[in-house]
């Protein structure tokens, strides 16, 4: 099935080998989409990430202020 069909859980974990230290992906399948509502948007959108039509603004993320 196409991926938009189902959920998933991301996250990211700390790895390391002789060579350093990183992040890699570790990505559960949580099960199927159970709104159509959701799965025709995502399915919508992954048509229009196919047919290059969807359009990335890479904004800089605004800092948070955190207090204590």
């Amino acid at each position: 099935p196409p991926s938009y069909s189902h959920i998933y859980k991301l996250r990211t974990v700390p790895q390391s080998n002789s060579k350093g230290t990183w992040f890699g992906w570790d990505i559960q399948k949580i099960g199927p989409v159970g709104d159509k509502g959701m799965y025709d948007a995502a399915k919508m959108f992954s048509q229009g990430v196919s047919k290059n039509t969807v359009k990335v603004s890479h904004e800089q993320e605004e800092k948070r202020k955190t207090a204590f």
